[in-house]
């Protein structure tokens, strides 16, 4: 799907540039050829958007309203990032109209590949119901009769379970278990695989002895047969099973509650060092004419250290641009009585250790330019959730620890809302595992826009 998704592009660019040079406005398009590299900058975009959004897999495409939503949410959101790109990038020889072409043309072509697609899986249903992998499943017990189910319920597998194998694990009795017919037991297999017609023999019986397994192996492999294993993983709610390969037949299968190191995560990564890098020449900008200011109205140091905790207990040292009193943190004690949040995290709303540049400074964010080091580093993402103090974390209880499964980030759900509004430490963890719960790139995104809707805002009162 990815690979025609990347041929349909690619084709939408070279026709938006036929039609917007021939038939819109009066031609003066440069070549072609100067245009090839947007190519790069849009397929990367495009196909990413896609797969983060579900178009990659079968369940998209069981109804034409949810296909179609996806495909116009992703033209959407591609176009937002690629005319944001092409601004950053200055590229003032990329003619708007084209660009306005290329949209239009991808977005009809692209619901025509989708129709064309899920035209393509029912058809595929109709063949697999006919002619589908026709399996043999060794031990009739609760994970096999979940495997049932799973076939019944999924008629683009173009699966089939022809027949059971008991097992000695098994105490199953009767000519049927699940409606499927029981053909015999283990000694029977080879005779079964030469006689029967069948593409795959399933154990799910995991007490099978080694060498029983062994054998059945030899015999699949010798028929030519595919042979696998089901492995029954706990359930949880919100959580992703993956599967790694260890090497020797090893394999480790892992249930995560936090989003996998994966394509996504790279492109948000990406974005961390993208943003870091202009984040830092704003950061440098702002020293200078910062710096001096901070001085005089609390002499001292004017970036601030801290040690934060990050990702899954690490520390780190946060920076920022100092915004009070050099003697704040002997002054917290004296203060603590007066703390206005419910939990561990200490805030006040007119904290007399701030300075008054400082307030304004924290009002627009200005203060934690600095982070953007931070996030260069690793040690913090642009989104994500609040890094907290290593004291804070001694009080925590182990469901508050959820927060800190992934890396703590400039921003988030909770200082996009304007943290003021939040009085509450439970109110914040909630915030922030909902934020890991929904994570996405899109989540992000949209995130970051309305932080920037919220400093700008601010900056304005």
């Amino acid at each position: 799907m990815l690979v025609l998704d990347g041929c349909i592009l690619t084709a939408s660019l070279f026709l938006a540039y036929v039609i917007r040079d021939r038939y819109l406005g009066s031609g003066g398009l440069n070549p072609i050829s100067e245009y090839v590299w947007l190519l790069a900058l849009m397929l990367p975009i495009w196909l990413v958007l896609a797969r983060a959004n579900g178009l990659t897999q079968v369940s998209s495409y069981r109804t034409p309203q949810r296909m179609l939503f996806l495909t116009v949410k992703v033209q959407a959101l591609g176009a937002l990032v690629l005319l944001s790109a092409l601004y950053l990038l200055r590229a003032v020889e990329v003619s708007r109209l084209l660009m306005q072409t290329f949209l239009a043309v991808s977005t009809g072509a692209l619901v025509v590949e989708r129709l064309a697609i899920r035209y393509a899986l029912r058809r595929r249903i109709k063949t697999a119901q006919m002619n589908g992998q026709r399996m043999l499943v060794v031990g009739p017990n609760a994970t096999a009769a979940r495997l049932c189910e799973q076939v019944l319920h999924s008629p683009h597998w173009g699966a089939h379970i022809i027949g059971f194998i008991v097992t000695p694990a098994t105490t199953q009795t009767g000519l049927e278990y699940c409606g499927v017919p029981i053909l015999g037991g283990l000694q029977d297999v080879p005779q079964l695989l030469d006689s029967q017609v069948l593409d795959e023999v399933v154990v799910a019986d995991s007490r099978l002895d080694p060498d029983v397994v062994q054998a059945l192996v030899d015999h699949c492999l010798t028929r030519g047969i595919t042979y696998s294993t089901l492995v029954r993983m706990p359930s949880a709610e919100r959580a992703r099973h993956y599967a790694e390969s260890l090497g020797g037949g090893l394999y480790s299968m892992a249930l995560e509650s936090t989003p996998p190191h994966s394509l996504q995560m790279a492109v948000k990564r990406a974005i961390d060092l993208a943003g870091a890098l202009l984040g830092l020449i704003l950061c440098g900008v702002a020293f200078v004419l910062i710096a001096p200011l901070v001085w005089i109205k609390s002499p001292g140091p004017i970036i601030f250290s801290q040690t934060r905790v990050g990702r899954n207990g690490r520390h780190f040292t946060l920076y920022k641009f100092r915004t009070m009193h050099v003697a704040a943190d002997e002054q917290k004690q004296d203060l603590l009585a007066q703390n206005q949040m419910a939990g561990p995290l200490f805030k006040i709303r007119n904290d007399p250790r701030i300075t008054g540049l400082g307030r304004f400074f924290r009002k627009i964010y200005l203060d934690e330019l600095p982070q953007f080091w931070n996030v260069l580093k690793g040690d913090m993402s642009m989104v994500g959730t609040r890094p907290p103090t290593p004291d804070e974390v001694s009080q925590y209880s182990p469901r508050h620890r959820r927060r800190l499964s992934v890396r703590p980030g400039i921003t988030g759900l909770w200082q996009c809302g304007g943290n003021g509004r939040v009085s509450n430490f439970e109110d914040i963890v909630r915030l922030d595992c909902d934020y890991i719960d929904r994570w996405s790139i899109w989540l992000d995104v949209k995130i970051l826009l309305r932080t920037c809707f919220t400093i700008v805002k601010l900056a304005g009162q």
